[in-house]
């Protein structure tokens, strides 16, 4: 039991405090002791830090003892208040021995230090906390070089919880509504929750943006998202996918300025064969901006001489360039429901580069002679100067088809070229496609179109064409290519009515994956022994590098690159590339999301696609939008079953869609 018993006060910590305590009994080998807060405890004597006799009766009344307490706890707070943390150090920093209260106590008041003394220099130095270490009873001083590291490091606690507590009321005062001033370090907070937001655990300050956000009472993901739309930092339909891979929407005036250096450029047309007299045309969306490809014909006794031609991007943009080496970073355009990214700035993707009506333009054109079957007989690949006659829409080229002679021929040409790829074991799986359009006003739109109108089959049909003969003339010439590859799928692909979305969902399950390789071989579904990319060298950066290797050798330089740093660039473009399609199609589902929460409680024709032990695979078929029910909301659903699903909660942030069935 030591030296305390019945009648001392005594000392221990609990809960990061000094309490003192009157010890009013033993019980076996712990002390009974009453806290000056009124509470019986049992105390080993290991945990007392300083006792000594009261002088009081441990018979005495509670009421007395507690008020004897009070006033014992308060002399000994305000001793505590006396002593020289820093001045007893001084005396002892030399010395490496561990040191008691009682004696550390007789270096600071030499001539008997009272009980409340011994008390105070203990509650001192452990308050201090910096130039002893406290042992439980004992302390021992610390080394200089010791108090220096923990003087830095207190500093650098009380910075941090100045910053974390400032920062934290802005927030709250802003989340509440409260008028506030907006703190020095502004920026530093939004980037700070703003990267929270955006990686969560992965934030580069993940601590901190949780004290933050934890002392603001904003740690639920939706209120730290939410204060920072009511900052007007972010919109309330912010794309955060596309912030977290940090693509943007502007580019930097260096690349604006080599853009504006390009677009003005005088254009070297020697080595170019003269196309203008050709009746050239431009078919895309009523949408699109850059054109990049156009067409020709010419009817043959024995089938057509179909020409494709496409923007020669090679010829004005230099590989290493600043407008290269951005190019590169971006990998692709985006067009998403509400923006378009392009992968080249504006003045150059519908500008300069863009085969615009009425333009010269440099191109690199390709002829494919095909026979009544569909057969490429002869091709020609060549540098050329074309002059885009016409540009027409799908749908102005569908209504023109069948008045068009020159618009018939392509359709012609393009329907034998695809019988043909079907005889060669192509596989033909058409989904609809569904166009989604926001407005400055956010009002979203959203269009279902057939891939297999004439007018879409025709084009699809000739870059197909485009891209295979380029691939057969690069790999003729032993040009090193980054060529598309598919293997052959593991199961039959069974082929239907153009119609049957349940029979094509199906079978492109069974479809391979593509694969960027530096060596030909067969592309499976399209039916070709080998394939490239090069017909959108505007909008993607593989198929400007496949240019690149096509024109150079045309032009007698010589490819651009070696085989090495074709495969050097897929390892690094591919997951650029792979990324902005994530991107693109989040954000496609996000508005589709966002109108389908507009229309809660109505309901929207879907297609079971499987059914599984827990989920069912439904397509929305009016957005072509895949979503899942609970199996045991819709356990009599069968795969290839239409049915009406009504829309019971959607939250297009957190990718949210309930649906139940409509009985």
């Amino acid at each position: 039991m030591g030296s305390y018993g019945p009648g001392h006060i005594v000392e221990f910590i609990d809960k990061n405090q000094f309490i003192c305590a009157f010890c009013v009994g033993l019980k076996k080998d712990r002390l009974r002791v009453v806290t000056e807060t009124n509470r019986e405890v049992t105390l080993a004597p290991g945990r007392v830090v300083c006792g000594s006799p009261s002088g009081w009766s441990a018979e005495a009344p509670r009421e007395r003892i507690l008020a004897k307490l009070k006033e014992a706890a308060e002399n000994r707070a305000a001793w505590s208040e006396q002593v020289d943390v820093e001045l007893l150090w001084d005396l002892v920093s030399d010395e490496d021995e561990r040191l008691t209260p009682s004696e550390l106590a007789e270096l600071f008041w030499p001539k008997a230090p009272s009980a409340d003394q011994v008390s105070a220099v203990a509650r001192a130095l452990f308050e201090d906390r910096l130039r002893f270490r406290f042992t439980g009873q004992e302390f021992i001083p610390l080394s200089r070089d010791q108090v220096e590291q923990k003087t830095l490091q207190r500093r650098c606690e009380l910075a941090y919880e100045a910053e974390v507590s400032g920062a934290a009321e802005w927030l709250a005062a802003v989340w509440e509504g409260r008028p506030v001033a907006e703190p020095e370090d502004r920026d530093q907070i939004l980037r700070l929750i703003m990267d929270w937001v955006l990686y969560g655990d992965e934030a580069p300050q993940k601590k901190r943006a949780q004290d933050v956000l934890d002392r603001a009472g904003l740690a639920k993901p939706d209120r730290s998202f939410e204060v920072l739309v009511r900052l007007g930092v972010w919109d309330e339909d912010e794309d955060l996918e596309r912030l977290r891979c940090q693509i943007s929407d502007e580019f930097s005036p260096a690349i604006l300025d080599e853009a504006a250096s390009v677009s003005t450029a005088a254009t070297d047309w020697t080595g170019r064969e003269d196309l203008r007299n050709l009746d050239v045309v431009t078919i895309d969306g009523a949408l699109t901006t850059d054109y990049d490809d156009a067409l020709s014909i010419e009817v043959l006794d024995s089938g057509w001489r179909l020409g494709v031609h496409i923007a020669d991007v090679a010829a004005m943009i230099e590989p290493g360039s600043v407008l290269d080496i951005e190019a590169s970073r971006r990998g692709t355009s985006l067009y998403l429901p509400e923006a378009r990214i392009p992968m080249l700035p504006e003045t150059l993707s519908e500008g300069r580069l863009s085969l615009l009506e009425g333009q010269e333009r440099p191109a690199v054109s390709v002829f494919g002679e095909l026979d009544r079957a569909g057969r490429v007989r002869h091709f020609e690949v060549k540098l050329s100067r074309v002059r885009v006659g016409r540009r027409l829409t799908y749908d102005t080229a569908d209504q023109d088809l069948a008045t068009d002679p020159d618009l018939q021929a392509m359709y012609e040409a393009a329907r034998a070229f695809r019988d043909w790829r079907g005889a060669q074991g192509a596989f033909f799986l058409p989904l609809p496609e569904v166009q989604v359009q926001v407005d400055r006003d956010k009002n979203i739109e959203v269009k279902k179109y057939a891939r297999e109108t004439p007018a879409r089959q025709l084009v699809a049909e000739a870059m197909i064409l485009a891209n295979y003969l380029v691939a057969c003339w690069l790999e003729d010439n032993d040009v090193p290519c980054i060529y598309r590859t598919q293997s052959m799928p593991g199961s039959e692909i069974v082929t239907g009515d153009e119609e049957d979305l349940f029979l094509h969902f199906s079978q492109r399950r069974l479809l391979q994956r593509v694969e960027l390789l530096t060596s030909p071989a067969p592309h499976s579904s399209l039916g070709v022994p080998n394939y490239t990319h090069f017909t959108s060298p505007i909008r993607r950066y593989f198929d400007l590098i496949v240019q690149r290797q096509l024109t150079g050798s045309l032009g007698g330089r010589g490819p651009v690159y070696s085989t090495e740093e074709l495969a050097e660039n897929v390892v690094y473009v591919e997951p650029l590339v792979r990324q902005a399609a994530r991107v693109t199609q989040l954000r496609h589902r996000y508005w589709i999301l966002k109108l389908l929460g507009q229309k809660k409680g109505q309901t929207t024709p879907a297609l079971v696609l499987d059914v599984g032990p827990r989920r069912v695979s439904v397509l929305l078929t009016d957005y072509m939008l895949l979503t899942g029910l609970r199996r045991h909301d819709a356990d009599k659903l069968q795969p290839g079953q239409e049915v009406p699903l009504k829309i019971k909660k959607v939250n297009p942030r957190e990718d949210l869609l309930q649906l139940e069935p409509v009985h």
